[in-house]
């Protein structure tokens, strides 16, 4: 068979490269899955002490803190999943070539 005039003839050195750029890291799915688990966890805790000490009468010594804990619990949460979006979103733009 013929080789293609408009393509360039790939070296071994070539190949490696490309080889080594496409190599996805093993880790990358559990960090993101550890990441999405973490703030989905930490997202309904949040929501609930949030709703416990911020909508309801509960007003005993726990409201105090209560509710500081729980915007800050769902601030850090929204923060893990972004962190899980961007790594599937870097996994998928790596395995696309782009």
């Amino acid at each position: 068979m013929l080789q293609n005039p408009y393509e360039t003839p790939r070296t071994e050195r070539d190949n490696r490269a490309v080889d080594a750029s496409q190599q996805k890291s093993p880790f990358a799915g559990c960090a993101a899955a550890f990441f999405l688990i973490a703030g989905s966890i930490g997202t309904l805790l949040g929501s609930a002490w949030i709703r416990t000490f911020g909508f309801t009468d509960y007003r005993a010594h726990l409201a105090h803190i209560g509710l500081p804990l729980g915007i800050l619990t769902l601030v850090f949460s929204i923060v893990f999943i972004a962190f899980g979006i961007a790594i599937i979103r870097k996994g998928f733009r790596q395995s696309s070539g782009s």
